[in-house]
Order: C-alpha cells, then structure tokens, then sequence
C-alpha cells in the first residue's frame, strides 16, 4: 500500500474529468434493485425514516427521498485547488503514464473516485479508469464499468453508468453518458425517475437523452413512458424540465384512440409568459374528424385575482351528419377574487356549440359523458360587519335532448345576518333572499321572495349543548303563465319551533392491547313545523334531500327555498368514537339514528305525490373505520325496521399505498325514493385509483358496474 502526495499540475487532467461528470444527470434501470443495496449504495431513505423537516411534497409522493451524507461538507473552496491524494495498492509511474491499481482512491478536496485501476497517459492527455467506480461528491453519487476522458476535446464518457443525484432528486442508468465541453449531456439507452428506485410509479426510457444544466431542460428521442411498468405512451421526440420551474416548452403528448373519432394525438405547448400569468396551447389531431384547436390561459394578480379561461374550436367537423361539417367550439372560464376583506367575486362559466360536444370530443373524461347541463354562475358577496350581501346570476346550458331546460336565475340577491350581537340571551335569525326565475321552456316563470326571520337561545357547555329557536318562514311569488300575459300571485309560510341537543361522554379503553379514548354521544331534536297548502306553487330550484344519518338532524327534507316542509316528529341518534390518544386521530365512529313522526308529512315536491304516512324513517347506520394511515372503510345503511328489508346501502374501501396515492372500492344499493317510485333500483360496483406520477402529471382510472 503506498500513500503519495503528487503536484496539483500532474492532477488536473483526472480532476477535470470528475468535475464535467459530476453534473451528470441520467435513468432508471428496469431491474428491481434489493432495497437494502440501494439504501447502501445510493443513500435512498424510505418515507418513514425521513425527518419531518425534510419531508417536502416530492418526498411524500415519491415515498421517500435521496439523503446526501455530504450535504454539510463546506464546498467554499474548489477541488481543483486542492493537491490530488492518492491511495492505491500498487503503483507504475513512467514518464508517460501514471499507473494505479488494487483498490484505488482518488481525493481532492471533497471529491472522491473509487476504482480498481486507474491510468493517466501524459502524451495523449487521457484517463482511462476500470471498475467498478465509484464516484462521490456532494450532490452527486455515480457508479460505473469504466470512465475515459479527452482532456484535449473536454469530454468525458461513463459506461454502464448507475446515478443519483441529491439535488435534483433523481436517479438512473444508462449504457453510456458523456458531457462535452458546453456542458449538455448526451445519454444513450438511458431512462430516468423522479420516484423511488424501487419499482417507481413512473418511468422516461429513451434511446437517447439530451440534458441542458444551464437551461435545467431535457429532450428525450425515441422516448417510452412506464407508469407501474405499463408502457403508456411511445413519443418520438419530447421535451421536459429537469425542475420545478415552469419553462416554455413541449409538454407530453397525449395519443389515444376511440370508435368515435380513430386515433387522437394531442401535443401541449406550453409557454411561460410571465410569473403570474402563462398559456398553453393544445393542437389535437383527431383522425376522422380533423384538427382542433385549444388554447388555454392563467392569469394570477393580486387585484383582479385567479383566471382560467379555455378556448377550443374545430372547424367543419368531418364526422358531423347535422348540418354537416359544422364547426364546433367550447369554452369555460373559472375566476375567483377576494380583492379586499370585504369583496369577494367568482365565476364559473362553462358553453359548447351543440349537446354532443363533450361526448363526441371530450369523451376521454367520465365526468364529460354524465353531465346533463353546463353551469353558467357568477357572483359577487359583500361582507359587511353583521351582514353578508351576495348578487349573483346563474342559469345552465341543456346539453341532452330529453330534458326540459334549468331555470335561469338572473338575478338572485340575498342578506344574511352573521352580527355577534344579542338580544340578552337570545341570537337573531335573519334570511332574505330575491330571485328572478326565467326558462326558456314551456313553463311558469316569476320572482320569488324568500324570509325567514326568528330568534335563538344557544347554551353550550363542555359536556354538551342546548339550542332552542323558533323562527317564521315565508315565501311570496309574483307568477307568469307561459302561454299568456296571465300573472298571478302566490304565497306559503310557516312557523318552525326547533330543539336540539346532545352530550358527550368519554372514558379510557383499551382494545386489542391499545388505548383509546372512547367517547358516547347522544343527540336528540324535537321539530315542528307548521303546514301550509304548496298548491300552484312551482318548483324552481328545490329537490328532496337523499335520507341518511346525517339528515337526521336538519330542519328541513328539501333544498331550495320553494319547499316548507311540515313536521312534527322526534330525531334519535347516537354516536360512539374511537380516538388515538397519543395522534388524535378518530380510529373509528359509529352512529345509529331515526325519525320518528307524529303526524304524516304532506308536502311534497309535487303536488301529484301522496303524503308520507310512515311513523318513522328507516334505522341510519354510518360507519368510519381508519384502521391505519393507508386503510379505511365508509358504509352507510338504511334499514327499514317496519317492512324489514334494506333500502340502501352504501360501502367504501380506501388504501393508500403512498400520501397521495388512493385506490378506491365501493358498492352501492338504494331503493328508489318516494318521490320516483319509478325509477330502477340502483345497484352498482365501482372501482377508482389515482397515482401521482411526478408534481405535473398524474394516472387516474375508474371503472362502474351497473
């Protein structure tokens, strides 16, 4: 074993070679790598054993993160100044060559390269080193077969090359890697991830790679994309950041194809106008239909706020029949803005040419294929000291053929009392809301004046609460008929007297062999409300709200204000809770309820139905489960106690493999409410799951079995 000090002159061409290298940037191999290795060779940290501090949103998706042991050395003074340390178990020195073998060390500074021979030729200016290598300084660590440099050409090439780089959080392979004297890398056979070595969510393979560390952006040719070692996509050229920053550039292209429109390829561009504002624009190749074009738009500022506006068109549709090649555009535009404490405004705009737009051309989104109508909202609320002002307009766009259209609501404009001011104990219950309701369908339109004004005695204690209110609502119409000038006016009120209560108990249990808080709550609600005859009045925007646990307690069964529902009846339920001690976290809740009724309700949504004569509702069962941070169940029952037999029933199972990944099983069962004895039991089986693939793109499927 020798130990020799040689002169910085002699060291600068090897050391030159380490610095070019040392930026490396490369891929993942397809061979699964022991754990434990990599943990030893690479320093990869599974999620559990990271530090909070240092887990950001990467390392929670990823599961995990790159930890550099030389993360504190002092980097102030470069490598190259210091003299070149090595030990080897043997060395040759000629005036040619410098020759080291058996276990060599090379050291300068806070670099170091591991190697078994080493060989520095002084007439041609090379290196040539023989593996396995190692190489290692902060930010970077490297592992390959062999290195040669060109100190003349300054470029250095590694072979069978195996990496990961602590700054950037990434890690790869790749059958050859060399970085030229501008400082671009070129990487063949090579692939590349984000995530964790051990079988990563996703994967970029290409036959060759281009890295820009200036720019911090990569090219990939002949690219093949893996999610959990599926190929999902075959792209002959892309172009991606290396960073978190937004950079003008090529996204990944979308290809799919569909019996609708042949195969579709869509290639985002996308363009970093500014630091709060930027766009896209997608030109999607659709085979049998032609090009569409789609243009999106961000806009973030501190005085108007957030804006989303997207634009799409398609000019003369080669599949359209009716009319044919009719051109065919959507737009939707999301804004939202809270320019001052007491201003807030928001916008949700969403219009297509014709009804099959989303069908035909947003097919690819299960959301698209169920949407009946498109929401045209927008609204503007004033906080002021005790009171909350909202103006807004809303009506929809029909997109079916055999629905009636929405009424449009243009305009609506409600106060709502939220001042902490008292009358002695008692709190003011004050509502008031104006609407204007037009169609442009065969129906009754008008306005409608909602009131409902009242008091409220809250008591609330450790151990429980006690709230007592009795209020007056009332609804005015000013009422048009359809099919004339005809007018008429309209009225129904009621009064409401509500009394709801509950406790909560508590004790310490053990189950299992582990602790809990284990907690007992029983709440009870008396209500009345008076009846009053709905006939002729319309229904312009209530529905009946779908029964269960949580609708044991409401003061109401309908949505919207043109339904005061009547009710004399007694709500049960109660609830028992598991909780962590030591986490707070609710392990499992339990809870068990009923209505029981006193007199049949009789309004109903359509003056066509009969009245409920039920004594009581069905048993509400609802049960949450979270057994641990990846596992959790959701089951909803309704048991219909008189008749015996099941009316829905609803269950959820939910894993998490990482934080932010879920994969979702479900089955749900309803009998059809009162209100559409017509229609189908509902019985279905659905699945979903969602992967994070890197902090831009994300998998999600999701399959229904009706």
């Amino acid at each position: 074993m020798t130990n020799q000090i040689y002169p910085l002159l002699i060291a600068r061409m090897p050391v030159i070679a380490l610095i070019l290298i040392a930026t490396v940037t490369g891929a993942i191999a397809d061979d699964l790598i022991d754990e434990t290795a990599i943990q030893a060779r690479i320093n990869w940290v599974p999620l559990a054993l990271v530090r909070e501090d240092d887990r950001d949103e990467r390392c929670i998706k990823c599961g995990g993160r790159y930890q550099d042991p030389l993360v504190n050395v002092d980097r102030s003074v470069p490598p190259a100044q210091f003299d070149l340390e090595v030990t080897a178990g043997d060395t040759d020195i000629t005036d040619e060559t410098l020759y080291f073998s058996d276990n060599v060390t090379v050291s300068q500074g806070y670099r170091t390269l591991k190697a078994q021979e080493v060989s520095i030729d002084r007439i041609e200016q090379t290196v040539v080193a023989q593996g396995p290598i190692e190489f290692r300084e902060p930010g970077i660590v490297m592992y390959g077969d062999t290195m040669n440099y060109d100190s003349l050409g300054e470029r250095a090439v590694l072979a069978n090359a195996e990496f990961a780089m602590y700054d950037q959080q990434l890690y790869g392979v790749a059958d050859a890697i060399a970085r030229d004297a501008n400082g671009s890398l070129e990487i063949e056979d090579g692939s590349l991830t984000f995530c964790s070595p051990i079988e990563p969510s996703w994967v970029v393979m290409a036959e060759n790679l281009r890295v820009d560390s200036t720019t911090r952006i990569g090219e990939a040719w002949g690219a093949r994309i893996d999610v959990k070692g599926v190929p999902i996509a075959y792209l002959p050229w892309i172009q991606f950041p290396l960073d978190d920053q937004r950079k003008t550039g090529l996204l990944f292209p979308d290809v799919s194809s569909d019996t609708r429109g042949g195969v579709d390829i869509t290639v985002p561009i996308y363009m970093n106008l500014a630091p709060n504002y930027d766009a896209t624009y997608s030109p999607r190749l659709i085979q049998d239909r032609g090009l569409l074009h789609r243009l999106n738009a961000r806009l973030l500022s501190q005085r108007t706020g957030f804006w989303d506006i997207t634009g799409a068109v398609l000019r003369s549709d080669d599949l359209q029949a009716t009319p044919p090649n009719e051109d065919r555009w959507s737009i939707n535009v999301q804004h939202s803005s809270d320019p001052s404490d007491r201003l807030r405004t928001h916008i949700d705009y969403s219009k297509v040419s014709d009804n099959r737009y989303l069908r035909d051309l947003e097919n690819n989104t299960l959301s698209a294929q169920r949407q009946t109508a498109l929401l045209q909202h927008a609204r503007l609320d004033w906080l002021a000291d005790n009171w909350l002002f909202g103006l807004e307009a809303q009506q929809f766009q029909n997109i079916t053929d055999d629905l009636s259209d929405n009424y449009k609501r243009l305009p609506q404009i409600s106060a709502v009392w939220r001042g902490n001011e008292t009358i002695g104990p008692l709190a003011p219950i004050i509502q008031l809301q104006a609407a204007n309701f037009d169609t442009d369908a065969d129906k009754v339109t008008g306005q409608r004046l909602y009131q409902e004004l009242g008091l409220t005695l809250p008591m609330t204690r450790d151990y429980g609460f006690l709230n007592t209110s009795v209020s007056y609502r009332a609804i005015d119409y000013r009422l048009k008929s359809p099919d004339s000038n005809q007018s008429w006016e309209a009225s129904v009120d009621s009064w409401v007297t509500r009394i709801e209560g509950g406790l909560e108990f508590e004790r310490q249990t053990t189950l299992f062999g582990t602790s809990f808080i284990q907690t007992l709550e029983p709440r009870v609600q008396y209500l009345y409300a008076s009846y009053d005859d709905h006939s002729g009045i319309p229904d312009f925007d209530s529905a009946e709200l779908t029964f269960s646990y949580r609708q044991l307690f409401r003061a109401t069964r309908f949505s919207g204000y043109d339904r005061l529902a009547d009710a004399n009846q007694l709500s049960l339920g109660v609830t028992s809770r598991l909780v962590d001690p030591k986490s707070g976290i609710e392990r499992v809740s339990a809870s068990i309820g009923q209505v029981i009724n006193f007199r049949d309700q009789r309004v109903r949504l359509s003056e066509r139905d009969a009245a409920l004569t039920d004594e009581g509702s069905a048993l509400a069962f609802a049960l949450d489960v979270r057994t641990s941070e990846r596992w959790s169940i959701h089951s909803n029952v309704l048991f219909d106690s008189y008749d015996q037999e099941i009316d829905a029933t609803n269950i959820r199972i939910g894993f998490r493999p990482s934080d932010d990944a879920i994969v979702n099983v479900g089955y749900t069962f309803r009998e059809p409410p009162a209100s559409f004895s017509a229609r189908p039991v509902t019985e279905q089986v659905n699945s979903s799951a969602y992967f994070p693939i890197n902090e831009n793109w994300s998998a999600f499927g999701a399959v229904r079995y009706s």
